[in-house]
């Protein structure tokens, strides 16, 4: 087993290689979008101080309504200064209030999802290392209060991660930060999307939705929406992932055989997204003519499917 101290990340000086960046220092009534409403982090593993690696909720870091904000620099501000409670990525930002991100750059703690002050939302390959960075800040914040401990024979990587470790990993600059590594079979750990599937993005930009609006839409950097995993549970929960075969196996080569039918995702890609997400993109192809559902067969077909099944008063255009 890797000791707590070891961890695949580079620590450097210097300004960030990310945009927007700051350099590293020392719900509804349907059952279907009842269920995208709730956090995928459930059943994930966030441990607490009394049983460490005992599975809770998702809950936000910082439950800060963005209602009640003038401006997204305010909103932020109030993020980074609202009292703190244990979470495993932090909260995802509110994309519906702010489309557009503060002035400021991002920071671990802040919103892994937050978009630029363009409204650019972050790419997978951002958010992923944004994703370990965040894990690690809010796991040295949470045993600086008490409410969590080190534990040295943990699956999680970044529980077994001595407090240095940790604090090298939240200082990396995002554009060199490296995945930590199982400490069961030593592999990098991966980042699975447990909502919306990546492909659902790719049929939105072939629909003519902006790459940006693609990746906010299908939730790509939602913290809400992803587990970070090791390759052989990645494979246990998408089929996607189970199709790389040897490279998803335990060490003995074996792997979950029922993921392929058993992933609900691979009948009903959109089963997690919301109603009020699936109403915007109705909302955006009748008003931007730009936009043609009818240009991506599976998107189109994925759409009638979940406005049938949740019995929304939506009419494709």
């Amino acid at each position: 087993m890797r000791g707590s101290s070891e961890i695949n990340t580079e620590l450097v000086s210097g300004a960030s290689n990310v945009p927007g960046e700051v350099a590293p220092g020392p719900t509804s009534s349907a059952p279907r979008s009842q269920v995208a409403n709730s956090s995928p982090r459930v059943q994930a593993v966030n441990p607490s101080a009394e049983t460490p690696d005992a599975p809770t909720s998702n809950t936000p870091i910082r439950d800060v309504d963005a209602s009640q904000f003038a401006n997204p620099d305010d909103y932020l501000n109030a993020i980074r200064s609202a009292p703190k409670v244990y979470s495993v990525a932090g909260p995802s930002w509110d994309y519906s209030r702010f489309p557009r991100g503060p002035n400021a750059q991002w920071q671990p703690g802040d919103p892994m999802n937050m978009p630029n002050a363009d409204g650019i939302s972050p790419t997978f390959d951002v958010g992923r290392p944004r994703l370990w960075r965040n894990r690690a800040a809010i796991e040295l914040e949470a045993r600086a209060n008490g409410s969590r401990v080190q534990v040295l024979i943990s699956t999680d990587p970044i529980t077994s991660m001595s407090d240095s470790a940790l604090a090298t990993l939240r200082d990396t600059a995002t554009s060199r930060v490296r995945s930590p590594r199982d400490p069961i079979t030593g592999r990098a750990m991966e980042i699975e999307h447990f909502g919306v599937p990546q492909r659902v993005g790719r049929w939105l930009e072939r629909a003519g939705f902006s790459p940006s609006d693609a990746r906010q839409l299908s939730g790509v950097t939602d913290p809400s929406r992803l587990l970070d995993l090791s390759p052989v549970e990645h494979a246990f929960f998408d089929a996607g992932a189970h199709g790389f075969g040897s490279l998803r196996a335990d060490p003995t080569g074996a792997r979950w055989a029922d993921t392929p039918w058993a992933d609900p995702r691979v009948a009903n890609p959109l089963e997690f997204m919301t109603d009020s997400e699936i109403a915007e993109i109705i909302h955006r192809a009748r008003t931007n003519p730009s936009i043609n559902l009818s240009a991506v067969p599976e998107l189109l077909s994925a759409l009638r499917r979940e406005i049938a099944a949740r019995g929304l008063p939506i009419q494709l255009p």
